[in-house]
């Protein structure tokens, strides 16, 4: 009885021990990266932007 648990046992330590740090490889690789477009920053949120910079700069003077 001890046998076939000990042959299973010795068998599952063999075979589940695989690691391959690397994705698999596909046969659809592409190398045309398609860049978002940017969105320009409206007038309030550059006020916005401008504001909080000026009290930053104010809380760091001394």
């Amino acid at each position: 009885m001890k046998k076939p648990i000990l042959i299973l046992s010795f068998t599952a330590i063999l075979t589940g021990c695989a690691y391959s740090e690397l994705p698999p490889k596909t046969d659809d690789i592409t190398n045309e990266y398609v860049l978002p477009k940017g969105e320009l920053p409206s007038a309030a949120e550059k006020a916005e932007v401008a504001a909080a910079k000026a009290e930053y700069e104010q809380s760091i003077k001394k």
